[in-house]
């Protein structure tokens, strides 16, 4: 199953549409703002209506889960 991007077919809409919010004072994760992206199933044989949200932080630095923790790269 490919999921692709909502903003490659749908750029105006997927603007308008993102969802952010603001982190502060929280040790798990860096503070800042964070935007929250869909992609979705667009296999022409699928019609499983699945939608992957993903959080995207705007300063650009890498995040991930990785054996049960969270780690934060520059």
């Amino acid at each position: 199953m490919m999921m692709t991007p909502f903003s490659t077919k749908f750029a105006d809409l997927a603007w308008q549409e993102t969802r952010t919010i603001t982190v502060c004072g929280r040790d798990e994760l860096p503070d800042g703002e964070y935007a929250f992206v869909e992609s979705y199933c667009d296999e022409a044989s699928c019609d499983c209506r699945r939608v992957m949200p993903n959080g995207a932080w705007s300063d650009e630095r890498g995040a991930g889960v990785g054996d049960d923790q969270l780690w934060v790269g520059e």
